[in-house]
């Protein structure tokens, strides 16, 4: 397909249709009258009068693909159209791939540290997007990636099957690709303790749900972490990695028979004004409402709670 074209689609999608979204987007006053992405994008079409060309609409859907069902594991008329992109990634930089997994991240950071105890934790649109992990790891290893619907399909053929259809579709663009000396098939959506990807927000659900999801369990003797309890980071890494403080600053609330939730709210603002700084600085007045309006409430006063003179508070108050 030329490049042109690719880039004349690109250009309508990111200049007219993206635009155009997020103003009726902002028009929608409450979860009560949210619709999902699917509905919005396709009343959006019509108006966009220049993709009439077949071609021109295949494109406009791997973009869409690419941009929104990637980014949130789920079909389009599965994703609110309200809370989209909502959320923030939480700095500024580029995704980093990691070769070993993340596992190399934890081995990294316990050297030197002597961990024991008795207890154990048991802790469609059919798009493919290739990988080519040779650019990190100098190894010839293609990793093929999709979601949602046409993942499950995938998922419930045999291995044999599922190489076929992958193959047929890297050869459509390299007809000369050779067959692989070894495939591995993750299906992720199988793995019990998974159940797939990153979470999404499906349509009349606000912020509030993730909230629910952190409160604590069990009279105060459980506690859950993870993207899918981040407000502001849903579906990242960085959004796992500050729910964990945020039930770890639970837990010491609870040793100290302190009040649980305020505790996490308390950390919760806390970590909201770092972001704002880090992003921002001291400039930047008029950002102050997407950190303490845009996303969620609360207000500056929660921020100020926190007891500067804790050395342990330190501990969580490190790093954004």
């Amino acid at each position: 397909m030329p490049t042109s074209l690719v880039s004349q689609v690109y250009a309508e999608f990111i200049r007219t249709i993206m635009p155009e979204f997020l103003r009726r987007r902002a028009q929608l006053p409450s979860a009560a009258h949210d619709v999902d992405m699917e509905t919005l994008m396709r009343a959006l079409l019509p108006s966009a009068a220049r993709l009439s060309d077949v071609r021109q609409q295949c494109i406009f859907d791997f973009l869409l693909f690419r941009d929104i069902v990637q980014d949130h594991t789920a079909d389009l008329r599965q994703t609110s159209a309200r809370e989209y992109d909502t959320d923030m990634y939480g700095g500024k930089g580029k995704d980093e791939v990691l070769p070993g997994g993340y596992d190399c991240i934890v081995r990294g950071l316990s050297r030197g540290v002597e961990v024991g105890g008795g207890c154990t934790a048991y802790g469609s649109s059919r798009h493919m997007e290739f990988v080519n992990l040779a650019v990190y790891t100098g190894a010839p290893v293609l990793l093929m990636e999709t979601e949602r619907a046409w993942a499950r399909t995938l998922a419930a053929m045999p291995d044999e099957q599922l190489l076929g259809v992958v193959m047929g579709e890297l050869r459509r663009m390299y007809p000369g690709a050779p067959a692989p000396t070894a495939t591995v098939v993750a299906r992720l959506g199988e793995n019990v303790f998974q159940r797939g990807a990153f979470t999404f927000m499906p349509p009349r659900e606000t912020s509030e749900l993730q909230r629910r999801l952190w409160q604590p369990l069990a009279a105060g003797r459980v506690f859950l972490a993870g993207e899918h309890t981040s407000v502001l980071h849903a579906g990242t890494v960085h959004g796992a990695v500050v729910s964990g403080r945020q039930a770890a600053a639970q837990v010491r609330a609870a040793m100290r028979g302190e009040p649980l939730v305020a505790a996490a709210e308390r950390f919760h603002e806390q970590y909201r004004e770092r972001l704002y700084r880090a992003n921002y600085g001291d400039d930047h007045e008029d950002e102050r409402w997407y950190f303490w309006g845009g996303l969620g409430g609360g207000g500056q006063d929660a921020a100020s709670e926190g007891d500067d003179d804790d050395p342990e508070e330190e501990v969580w108050d490190r790093n954004p």
